[in-house]
């Protein structure tokens, strides 16, 4: 019995050090995820920084996750006063999008 608990435990370390081993290279030189490449709140998941959307999103979140209670209104006011670029990158390209359905055009982005 204690063979075979020894051999579960050999097993699981290398599983273990295989897997620190990918992190590692996920990762910056630093050792931390490169800034804006994170979703505010999350661990790990990575933000398209082509999207103005997701961008905006994710600022958005980390307003909320900084101060808990705030309202969806305070953290899009925070948000915009603090990245007035990403804010207006967002506006632009909802419009252009909003614009399109209206006028029963799809998005530039999505024309191919």
């Amino acid at each position: 019995m204690a063979d075979s608990m020894d051999a579960f435990l050999v097993e699981q370390q290398a599983v273990i050090a295989k897997q620190q081993e990918q992190l590692a290279k996920l990762r910056p030189s630093g050792g931390v995820p490169a800034v804006g490449t994170l979703a505010a709140g999350s661990t790990g998941a990575a933000v398209d920084t082509s999207d103005p959307a997701a961008q905006w999103d994710s600022l958005v979140a980390k307003e909320k996750v900084a101060e808990k209670g705030i309202t969806n209104a305070e953290a899009i006011a925070r948000a915009a006063e603090k990245n007035p670029d990403v804010h207006a990158a967002y506006l632009q390209a909802h419009n252009e999008r909003h614009a399109a359905m209206v006028h029963g055009q799809r998005p530039a982005a999505a024309r191919v």
